[in-house]
């Protein structure tokens, strides 16, 4: 039996789905990840003074695009607060 096409029309994709957003090159961001002695360092390839570090190299990533957010275009809304208060109060 062949595939069905699942895809959904274009009158049905959300409203932040664009045909444009699909067809927007950006040039990849390079990240070296270094194992160090006691945790992992994470730094753009092109830029070595922009880093993050963590115990892991997911933690070492997390933390780079977390103090550099103008770097990679993205601006982190903090809900910190909030979950504190579900789960403190």
């Amino acid at each position: 039996m062949p595939a069905k096409n699942i895809a959904r029309p274009a009158s049905s994709r959300p409203k932040h789905f664009s045909k444009s957003h699909n067809k927007r090159k950006r040039k990849a961001i390079s990240i070296t990840i270094t194992e160090r002695r006691n945790d992992f360092h994470a730094c753009l390839s092109s830029d070595r003074a922009v880093w993050g570090r963590g115990k892991n190299s997911y933690e070492a990533i997390g933390d780079l695009i977390m103090h550099h957010e103008e770097v990679f275009g993205i601006e982190i809304a903090s809900r910190i607060g909030l979950i504190s208060e579900i789960f403190y109060s």
